[in-house]
């Protein structure tokens, strides 16, 4: 096929007015692009193979897009929006979550050593580790800087 291809390209440029000879070279270049473009997705491999073979350049056709409409760009505008509102919110409570969270372990740094001196003055075994506490508070200079 490639090589009536060839040839034909070649008649077509000495009788540029021949119309069938034209319009079948045209069908025969579609035909190639189809079979080789269902031969890329059924197996690569030989369809790299081809195209070296055969010395060709495969440029894959781009995705035709719909029909562009009003409803469908104020779809897409308007949906853009919502998520970039929705962003912002996210990473406004993301921060102030972040905020709580110093003060957060800084209570729990304190709450832990008031446990753990409940339980030593009651004399029961503590529950509550001194790395606990020294955690804690690594956790909350941490985030202090």
């Amino acid at each position: 096929m490639t090589s009536e291809i060839h040839d034909l390209q070649k008649y077509m440029q000495e009788h540029q007015r021949n119309k069938k000879a034209k319009v079948f070279l045209k069908e025969l270049i579609d035909k190639r692009k189809k079979y080789l473009r269902l031969l890329r997705t059924w197996d690569y491999r030989r369809f790299e193979w081809i195209l070296e073979r055969l010395n060709l350049i495969y440029k894959a056709e781009p995705e035709k897009s719909g029909m562009v409409s009003r409803k469908d760009s104020l779809r897409k505008v308007t949906q853009n929006y919502c998520d970039n509102i929705i962003e912002k919110k996210l990473n406004e409570y993301k921060t102030e979550l972040k905020e709580q969270q110093k003060l957060f372990y800084l209570e729990k740094a304190e709450k832990l050593e008031f446990i753990l001196k409940e339980e030593e003055e009651c004399g029961m075994t503590p529950t509550v580790t001194e790395e606990e506490i020294q955690t804690a508070r690594k956790k909350a200079q941490e985030l202090m800087e």
